[in-house]
């Protein structure tokens, strides 16, 4: 991953547009707009407060022989005893895993970098009334 895919990566999953994070640092969305497609780089100081706003470290934001990490997760187990339909909505949560396996289990796996508390901000229910 490149330093502008990394940038854009976190900045999306803070829910942000580049105009808005330009200007909670104080730069110009253009400026954010040539570091996501890797034509400019931020100074020092503004790695720094990258790194800060997105709650990683400076070695992760500039690593370029990096996954992006989870720092949080959570995994929920439901006993299922018929066929279920459901919709998820992901917002800016960073990855969703979903496992079903004999014996009438599912096993939801949320994580994400940003998001600390994912029980408590992503409820998932599965629900037998279709129409809800």
């Amino acid at each position: 991953m490149t330093l502008g895919e990394t940038i854009k990566y976190y900045r999306t999953q803070l829910n942000l547009s580049q105009a808005e994070l330009a200007d909670r640092i104080g730069v110009s969305r253009q400026a954010v707009s040539k570091w996501e497609t890797d034509t400019g780089i931020p100074d020092i100081n503004n790695i720094q407060i990258l790194a800060k706003l997105f709650h990683i470290s400076i070695d992760t934001l500039l690593s370029s022989d990096h996954h992006v990490q989870s720092l949080y997760e959570s995994k929920i187990e439901y006993d299922i005893d018929v066929l279920k339909d459901f919709d998820i909505n992901l917002g800016t949560l960073g990855k969703v895993d979903i496992e079903g396996y004999e014996g009438e289990k599912l096993i939801i796996q949320l994580s994400s970098s940003i998001h600390k508390g994912l029980q408590k901000d992503f409820k998932i229910k599965l629900d037998d009334n279709k129409a809800r």
